[in-house]
């Protein structure tokens, strides 16, 4: 388990280099979709982000297509009620065809298909899908070096549309309140959402 005290630092470690703060849920279809975002907002409390919340998911655990479809909706219609925060959906290009229908696709995309190419070899597409028109953030590499850290790590790419949605604002629930009290000083999502 992953302490809140440790998440706090690691955020403020990337806040310290520049980098924008985010938290994803690796999800199984299995399971009660409220619990597992009840549980997910526990882990981090107050904390606040800079990135809508993400939904991982990327096994059926033999659920239908229906089935996989409404945990996801209901995950996603219940942490934005909560945060007031649209979220976002992480999945692998492979997933969507056979585990998705249409009703997912009021929130954004984030698609990984890398199957170990990257940009320098010419690998840029992140496939069309009949659900989503347009992808918001693109997992192309799985095999990307960063300074700093040893071993492979995910290299993405933001649409620069999506991008500005979250840096000017974001999309909230009517008639929502904020989840957390604000001081002066705050900054993230949850201020732009005030604003």
């Amino acid at each position: 388990m992953v302490s809140r005290l440790f998440l706090q630092f690691l955020k403020e470690e990337a806040k310290n280099v520049g980098l924008r703060v985010g938290f994803y849920h690796f999800a199984h279809a299995d399971n009660d979709p409220i619990a597992e975002v009840n549980f997910f907002l526990k882990k981090f409390g107050s904390m606040k982000v800079d990135l809508p919340h993400c939904l991982d998911l990327e096994e059926n655990k033999g659920r239908t297509k229906a089935q996989v479809t409404a945990s996801a909706v209901r995950w996603m219609e219940y942490i934005q009620k909560k945060t007031g925060i649209t979220p976002i959906l992480y999945t692998g290009y492979s997933f969507i065809k056979s585990n998705f229908t249409i009703a997912v696709a009021r929130y954004p995309l984030w698609v990984a298909r890398s199957s170990g190419s990257n940009r320098s070899k010419g690998f840029t597409n992140p496939g069309d899908t009949t659900i989503w028109d347009r992808w918001a953030m693109f997992q192309y590499t799985d095999q990307g070096k960063v300074n700093g850290i040893s071993g492979n790590v995910d290299i993405n790419e933001m649409d620069l549309a999506f991008f500005n949605s979250i840096n000017t604002g974001v999309t909230v629930v009517e008639d929502n309140e904020p989840s957390t009290q604000l001081q002066q000083s705050d900054s993230g999502l949850t201020v732009k959402e005030l604003q």
